[in-house]
């Protein structure tokens, strides 16, 4: 983010250090040829090494001092649709914050996932990430039972806006947000995190009408726990419309068991 003229503030996921916010001065006014530490390119996505001087209170933020890119991923910045796949895994791990004793775990699975995303199409590492990150800050839904009777959920079940959790026929309200099959909910519930995952040339076929139900409803349920702090949701979903709808399957067809991992 933009500071001033020539500095700008960025935010890290460090291993061992949690969300750090520091200011990178004078980064954008760096000459191409130059020794600086900071000479390397500040970018989303970017992994690297980096040395910075703490804040001194709560609030403040830290120095940059120095950045070395150890993977700038540009077969990634190639593709619009993964770009934006990869911010949204970016803005959840920010919005979700991950704890200095879990950065490390946290890191390791997002660097995973966006190698996984970068090489292949399915969605699956997406939203395996989605569910890691809503465990690993205490947010993991129940996909078993209704949220307000404690009822198995047995067939299709609802959520509702800015609510939290998942309800059954007999308690959703008439404010449903969306609708999910229980079939997905059950493979939803199975799937491992992204570093659990087999490699992507020997995982079966994924549906890809059913990820993108799957993620709409961590998108839900992420954003009624956190406040609504999550902006590029509607870009994903828009994105991906016409996946779900071309896969929406006329009334009274029999559906068959998915398997997300």
């Amino acid at each position: 983010m933009d500071f001033s003229e020539s500095s700008q503030i960025v935010t890290l996921l460090a291993d061992g250090c949690g969300l750090v916010s520091l200011i990178a001065k004078g980064i954008r006014k760096i000459p191409k040829k130059t020794s600086s530490p900071l000479m390397a390119p500040l970018d989303v996505l970017t992994t690297g090494q980096v040395v910075f001087i703490p804040a001194r209170q709560p609030g403040q933020l830290g120095v940059l001092t120095a950045w070395d890119v150890t993977d700038h991923r540009p077969n990634l910045r190639r593709n619009y649709q993964k770009i934006l796949i990869s911010q949204v895994l970016a803005e959840v791990t920010m919005a979700t914050g991950p704890s200095d004793d879990a950065a490390g775990d946290v890191l390791r699975q997002l660097d995973r996932t966006i190698s996984d995303l970068t090489a292949h199409e399915s969605l699956r590492p997406f939203v395996a990430y989605l569910k890691y990150a809503a465990a690993a800050a205490g947010y993991a839904p129940d996909l078993t039972c209704c949220t307000r009777c404690k009822a198995p959920l047995h067939s299709n079940a609802g959520m509702m806006h800015s609510t939290v959790g998942l309800f059954c026929d007999d308690c959703c309200g008439s404010d449903v947000a969306i609708r999910v099959e229980r079939r997905i909910l059950v493979a939803l519930d199975r799937l491992p995190s992204p570093c659990d995952l087999p490699d992507p040339k020997l995982q079966p076929p994924s549906d890809p009408a059913a990820l993108v139900q799957a993620a709409h409803l961590l998108f839900i349920h992420l954003r009624a726990v956190l406040e609504d702090r999550l902006r590029l949701v509607e870009p994903f979903l828009h994105l991906f419309e016409p996946v779900v709808s071309a896969n929406r399957p006329a009334r009274n067809t029999a559906y068959q068991e998915v398997t997300l991992p």
